[in-house]
């Protein structure tokens, strides 16, 4: 089969890993996407990376792609992860026509195989 866009492209790895069980998280344009979700409801589009992490620097004025925000964005985390829990299929694939992420669905799935594990645990 020819695949002849990007878009092409990544519509059939996601329909590969789906068949494998795979988790895809896509953040569009990139994954500062998710962070600007920690203050903002619905972030504005962004036709580039570059303009997201501009973006990103007025919130978090010392942004640096090399620091670590665990905890210093723990205050908007859950507002965060509700705002990107949802399936891949619902995250626009095409630069500046949306910005979204799905990394909330990541957390929710981690959650569940936490859960998962602990019902195991508690039956041996």
């Amino acid at each position: 089969m020819l695949i002849s866009t990007a878009k092409e492209k990544i519509l059939k790895i996601l329909e590969s890993a789906a068949k494998k069980r795979i988790r895809i998280v896509i953040s569009n344009p990139c994954y500062e996407v998710f962070y600007i979700c920690h203050f903002k409801k619905d972030p504005p589009v962004f036709s580039t990376p570059k303009e997201a992490k501009e973006f990103l620097r007025e919130l978090i004025p010392d942004y640096s792609e090399s620091v670590d925000y665990w905890d210093r964005l723990s205050e908007g985390r859950e507002d965060a992860i509700q705002r990107t829990d949802r399936p891949v299929k619902d995250v626009p694939l095409t630069l500046g026509l949306a910005s979204c992420s799905n990394v909330g669905r990541l957390f929710t799935e981690m959650e569940s195989l936490e859960e998962t594990i602990r019902g195991n645990d508690a039956i041996r």
